[in-house]
């Protein structure tokens, strides 16, 4: 039996598909806030949320590839993950 996704897993999916477009949705920027507090949300906050996430999720895959280079991986695993966020 496959376990459900992992934070690595949707990562490396984002980085995948960075050369190509990389998009958080603005409705599930929207959701995300919400959840989060009873507040509406402007289009132009959850547009910007998305951008940082897009952002950070980059940089967190390029550190955990230079990670896993250094060990002399091809595999991302989710410890090169846990490393490039320190």
């Amino acid at each position: 039996m496959v376990g459900a996704p992992t934070v690595f897993d949707f990562i490396m999916v984002l980085y995948t598909i960075l050369d190509v477009t990389m998009e958080f949705s603005t409705a599930k920027m929207k959701e995300m806030i919400k959840s989060q507090g009873d507040k509406r949300v402007s289009e132009e906050s959850a547009e910007r949320l998305g951008d940082i996430l897009e952002t950070f999720a980059g940089d967190v895959a390029e550190e955990a590839i230079a990670v896993a280079k250094e060990k002399d991986r091809k595999t991302i695993r989710a410890e090169d993950i846990k490393q490039a966020l320190k």
